[in-house]
């Protein structure tokens, strides 16, 4: 891979992590679910700033779109990617670092709805770990995992 093709490569795959946090806060399934690769994946959200906790990992792109959807069905969230590093591994894999911050805010009368995780308002900064396979699709998300530095909810 050429400098210029590692350039479009990596524009590439910012485009994808775009559609990941884009598909979330649209509330759109499809989109989200574009953003990930056929075939095997791995989708860790079980970091916690004090470590993984049990629960919400995934090896099935659509079981995970289907989870993320419900999750958020009584939220509205903004999900902010920086600072990007990327590393290829080869021609058609590629691991990222991303710098984020999320917020999440509770939209519904009805508390039963309430997702105990995220409360009213959560609100964390820390870090995406990601995988991205090289298909004929273009670059999207093989392996992901969701590392909070902080987290705060009320």
């Amino acid at each position: 891979m050429d400098d210029l093709q590692r350039l479009v490569a990596i524009e590439d795959i910012r485009r994808t992590k775009t559609r990941y946090w884009n598909g979330m806060d649209m509330r759109d399934p499809v989109l989200l679910r574009s953003a990930f690769a056929e075939g095997a994946v791995v989708l860790d959200y079980r970091g916690t700033p004090d470590g993984a906790i049990d629960g919400n990992y995934f090896t099935d792109a659509d079981a995970c779109v289907a989870w993320l959807s419900k999750v958020l069905t009584h939220y509205t969230s903004s999900h902010q990617g920086h600072s990007v590093e990327v590393d290829f591994v080869s021609d058609r894999e590629a691991k990222a670092v991303w710098s984020f911050s999320d917020h999440f805010w509770f939209k519904s009368d009805d508390e039963t709805q309430m997702v105990p995780s995220l409360l009213h308002r959560y609100q964390s900064w820390g870090h995406y770990f990601d995988t991205y396979r090289l298909g004929d699709d273009g670059w999207r998300i093989a392996a992901t995992a969701f590392r909070p530095l902080h987290i705060e909810r009320s």
